[in-house]
């Protein structure tokens, strides 16, 4: 019976930390609606930093069970926290690993291994051997190396109808394209220049 005693205030403890962790979650998310945007940021901080910030309300609650002599609830209630500190340690780690790579990047000037930036629409402004430069919107021109690994192909209705191969020739000044790219000392080097064709030619 004093087994069951026990286990039976553990539980408690337990459900004691939902109902808290629930009463905190409703008394920030009604605070941070005051706050537009800026209030949503902070009400997801409060719920990944949840490891750290829950002890501002469980460790008080475990000081009161313990004065009133509830040990076992105590005890539930600091095992009940243990699920949100592996939250934040995960959501951490996530964090760590992407930044890290970012980082060195940012030291080193190149990108990681088998990495690369995925291309969006643009002009060509103007092309050469070594390089190529390509309009986006309104932003001043931007400037991809160009050596002999970087790879072309056509995109577009007519991709298939081309009778002269995608290559350096076709980047003729406002020809639509899309460049992969990764960084070699802190430079744009392209890796995939998609042409765009609408229709056929020679």
């Amino acid at each position: 019976m004093k087994n069951l005693s026990t286990v039976m205030a553990v539980m408690g403890g337990l459900v004691t930390t939902i109902i808290l962790h629930g009463i905190a979650w409703i008394v920030v998310n009604e605070a941070c609606s005051f706050f537009g945007a800026e209030g949503e940021f902070w009400a997801f901080s409060f719920f990944i930093a949840i490891g750290l910030v829950q002890w501002v309300y469980l460790a008080p609650a475990v000081l009161v069970a313990r004065s009133l002599g509830f040990n076992g609830v105590a005890r539930g209630i600091w095992i009940g926290g243990i699920p949100g500190v592996l939250l934040s340690v995960v959501f951490f780690l996530s964090a760590l690993s992407n930044s890290i790579p970012a980082a060195l990047e940012g030291i080193t000037g190149n990108t990681r291994a088998r990495t690369e930036y995925a291309g969006r629409d643009g002009f060509i402004v103007s092309a050469t051997p070594e390089q190529i430069e390509v309009r986006y919107s309104s932003a001043p021109p931007e400037t991809f190396r160009v050596n002999g690994e970087t790879k072309f192909a056509f995109r577009g209705p007519a991709w298939r109808q081309q009778t002269r191969p995608a290559g350096l020739e076709w980047l003729t000044s406002n020809r639509r394209v899309s460049v992969s790219y990764v960084l070699r000392d802190h430079r744009q080097v392209a890796t995939y220049v998609t042409i765009w064709v609408a229709k056929p030619e020679s």
